[in-house]
């Protein structure tokens, strides 16, 4: 295993065999400007980014959580283009291990971009979680628009994100992550990093596979781009309009 120096990572580590579980979907998803701060329930209109990276459509694949709310959980990942940072979906667990029965409310979820050959950082942000009313025993995904400003530039195809929570409040005591299947764009391994979790490796820092056999380790996430905006496409009009007159 490579010792990334952005990103804290121990010696490689191995199978977490106990700790996943069964996540259902919520049925709710919540979109987040990055802008404005607004956070309202999803209905499911377009994007205008592109996706170079998917895994949010598809099915639960497993969840794995822990009592250490501020565990950080990631993914390495290959996508299919670079670009800034433009649109964001990752996925949040409220487990029922250990008897937990408390509602996730709120948090402020840090998101990290590293880049997966030398674990350099490519640029992180902050978004506020506010009346989540995640039940115990589901997942929701959230997507944060309008994050271009940040001008946070995935230089590389090869990345790894990670996801932390801090703040959390509403009763809950176990949170964590759901990985999802297919990958529907770009490509990741089977395994998951995690840091800082009591229960995965007594918190060491490092690549986990869950389950036996190994389940796939998709961490839920969508990664966006811009799209060729709507100005760029009149002027490239106007340009063509030029060219007919002369």
């Amino acid at each position: 295993m490579k010792i990334l120096a952005g990103l804290a990572l121990a010696a490689a580590a191995g199978s977490a065999q106990a700790d996943f579980e069964s996540a259902q979907n919520s049925g709710m998803a919540f979109r987040i400007d990055a802008m404005t701060g607004a956070m309202t329930v999803d209905g499911g209109f377009g994007s205008r980014a592109t996706a170079i990276y998917s895994n949010t459509a598809g099915t639960a694949n497993f969840g794995v959580s822990s009592n250490s709310l501020g565990a950080i959980w990631g993914d390495e990942m290959t996508t299919t283009g670079t670009g800034t940072l433009d649109e964001l979906q990752f996925g949040l667990f409220n487990s029922t291990s250990g008897g937990n029965a408390g509602l996730f409310q709120n948090a402020t979820a840090t998101i990290s971009f590293f880049r997966a050959v030398d674990g350099s950082a490519m640029g992180s942000f902050n978004v506020n979680i506010t009346n989540a009313g995640l039940t115990a025993g589901f997942f929701t995904i959230f997507t944060v628009t309008n994050l271009s400003g940040l001008g946070i530039n995935l230089d590389t195809t090869g990345i790894i994100m990670t996801q932390q929570l801090s703040g959390v409040t509403g009763g809950t005591n176990r949170m964590g992550i759901v990985s999802m299947q297919p990958v529907a764009i770009g490509s990741t391994g089977t395994s998951l990093y995690v840091s800082g979790a009591a229960n995965v490796g007594g918190g060491a820092a490092g690549f986990y596979n869950f389950g036996n056999p190994v389940l796939n380790g998709a961490l839920a996430a969508q990664i966006s781009i811009p799209a060729p905006s709507a100005m760029a496409l009149l002027g490239l009009g106007g340009l063509v309009a030029t060219r007919r007159r002369r």
